[in-house]
């Protein structure tokens, strides 16, 4: 067959092939073309008398939106520009390097904007506590209050009901910050003390509100020496006032605090109005009371209490019942509960209740199981530095469970979990650094899990003294490991011990 033959065939094709054309997809446009090199003509040749080759020859690149989108033909004006050929793999690795530093870049301006936000905000904070404490120098007691409060909220120092959980929630996720100078600590711990002064002369004047919040100083040593006796006096002197926050820190005290005496009686007395008014504080510390001092009969109504505390709305009453109707602790198993009030909780936020339902959501504990969504809520609770949050979002991303497998990423959650002493982050992290082959660094971690009574982790340390393996050899505390572990039911343990010890 000669060549012309050869050409002519190419051309039957083509006229054959063109009308079914798309002349919106570049791939097609490239195989229309190489059809005519191969023919020995171009695509303008058929332009002449055929609709479609008019738009091969027109038609303009399509755009994002428009590409895998079912179009009607039309003829396109014959001014456009033709279309441009297929990228290159080099061109399309550029294009996405490109993505991934804007993206970077946008990261970069948003943290740059929260920390300017952050510092107009601790400014105007300032700004209003320098004009409070020029009104409570004049002798306003309700600006000697607010003074001390603005001074504690320029420091990320929330006080409430619940002491101030939210100074170290505050704080999380806060590592992108300047490092503090010794000038900067020394001139905070100045504007402490200076504040708690101030809530003392109101105090001192009997305004209840200055009272419980220098109960909570004395408490925790803010501004001032822990002073647990003092603090009690305080929490007391408000109580008798009415003050529902410091009923609830007095009774807990009275209750719990062997420091300064019990009295049981008085503080259930002050629990008892609390939750008479339905205050959920009160409900959730009188289950906490029932749980740990009750007898049988009494820790049976722990649970109930607790119930009524998060139906009121209470997030840590949330938490715990929902934890109790997950694992039975109590009470009996239910996971349908266990769903909907760790659901509560984490739709408000918590990242405790994040980790609950998340949880849940894995498991298809009391609701469909959703590994995307499940894996969703476990980030949420890793941003704010949860670290059971941070360890099952390390768990997902190294097993590609509801999202794109990352070893490397899990890995560093892992880190971030066990840091914080998480003892589920530390016996992951080491295993995932064992399999990489650094036995010295797993060996720590595991040791701070076996520390903390994991099996597997008293197993692996017992096992790596009694080899060798990343730290140095001995036998008596691989012994001491290997039966920790083996009278909590770990198989390897005992089949270890059956081996090792006589």
């Amino acid at each position: 067959m000669n060549k012309k033959s050869i050409k002519n065939i190419y051309r039957s094709i083509l006229c054959l092939l063109l009308p079914y054309i798309s002349a919106e997809v570049e791939i097609n446009t490239c195989f229309a073309s190489n059809l005519c090199r191969y023919a020995g003509t171009s695509t303008s040749d058929y332009s002449k008398n055929s609709p479609e080759g008019m738009l091969l020859e027109t038609s303009a690149t399509p755009t994002r939106q428009e590409v895998g989108r079912t179009k009607t033909r039309q003829e396109v004006p014959t001014g456009a520009q033709p279309l441009a050929p297929m990228p290159t793999k080099i061109e399309r690795l550029k294009d996405q390097q490109l993505a991934k530093i804007h993206i970077e870049t946008a990261a970069e301006r948003l943290a740059a904007k929260k920390r300017q936000a952050e510092r107009e905000k601790l400014a105007l904070l300032k700004k209003d506590a320098a004009i409070v404490k020029q009104l409570a120098d004049e002798g306003d007691i309700g600006a000697h209050i607010k003074y001390a409060l603005r001074v504690f909220e320029s420091q990320d120092i929330h006080l409430g009901i619940h002491f101030c959980e939210e100074k170290d929630e505050a704080r999380k996720g806060k590592s992108d910050q300047p490092e503090k100078t010794l000038e900067d600590i020394a001139n905070e711990k100045a504007e402490l003390i200076e504040a708690v002064k101030y809530l003392k002369v109101a105090a001192d004047r009997e305004n209840a509100n200055a009272q419980f919040y220098l109960g909570i100083c004395l408490s925790l040593g803010l501004g001032t020496n822990v002073d647990l006796t003092a603090g009690t006096e305080y929490f007391k002197k408000a109580a008798e006032q009415g003050h529902l926050g410091a009923k609830l820190h007095y009774a807990e005290r009275l209750i719990h605090a062997d420091e300064v005496g019990t009295n049981a009686r008085e503080g259930l007395r002050y629990l008892t109005q609390l939750i008479d008014i339905g205050f959920p504080e009160g409900d959730y510390a009188y289950s906490i009371y029932l749980e740990q001092k009750g007898d049988q009969k009494e820790k049976s109504n722990a649970e109930k209490y607790c119930k009524q505390a998060a139906d009121l709305g209470l997030i840590p009453a949330q938490n715990a019942y929902a934890c109790n109707k997950m694992f039975g602790i109590n009470g009996t198993i239910n996971l349908f509960e266990a769903a909907k009030y760790s659901k509560m909780s984490a739709d408000k936020g918590d990242p405790t209740g994040q980790v609950y339902y998340g949880l849940c959501l894995y498991r298809g504990f009391g609701t469909a199981p959703d590994e995307i969504e499940a894996v969703k809520y476990f980030k949420l609770s890793a941003d704010q530095g949860d670290p059971e949050g941070q360890n099952n979002y390390g768990a997902c991303l190294r097993n590609g469970d509801g999202v794109a497998r990352n070893e490397k990423e899990g890995i560093r959650y892992h880190k971030l979990s066990a840091d914080q002493g998480c003892m589920y982050g530390q016996l992951y992290y080491a295993n995932a650094i064992s399999e990489q082959g650094n036995f010295g660094e797993a060996a720590k971690y595991y040791k701070l899990a076996a520390d903390q009574g994991n099996a597997e982790a008293q197993y692996n340390y017992g096992e790596y003294l009694y080899s060798r393996t990343g730290v140095a050899q001995d036998r008596i505390e691989a012994t001491k490991y290997l039966k920790l572990a083996a009278d909590q039911g770990n198989a390897e343990a005992q089949s270890l011990c059956a081996t090792l010890l006589p």
